[in-house]
């Protein structure tokens, strides 16, 4: 589901976290174009980390992922 929605376009956001508690992110790649292609090949995966840097623009969090990979 999470490549057919990448396939067009969509967003797809990460979250840090459970439920209320959690953390949403907007995911980019470090040349700052969304990262839903990655994100997507992951979608498979329960767990994933994503190593880079958050930045909160006009109150929303964004990580500039440098590498993202499979949590085993």
């Amino acid at each position: 589901m999470l490549k057919l929605l990448a396939t067009k376009g969509q967003p797809i956001l990460f979250m840090t976290g459970e439920g209320s508690s959690g953390t949403i992110y907007f995911v980019f790649n470090s040349d700052m174009q969304p990262a839903v292609k990655i994100l997507a090949e992951y979608s498979d995966s329960k767990l994933v980390s994503i190593y880079g840097k958050v930045v909160i623009l006009n109150g929303l969090n964004i990580l500039i992922a440098e590498k993202i990979e499979r949590i085993k």
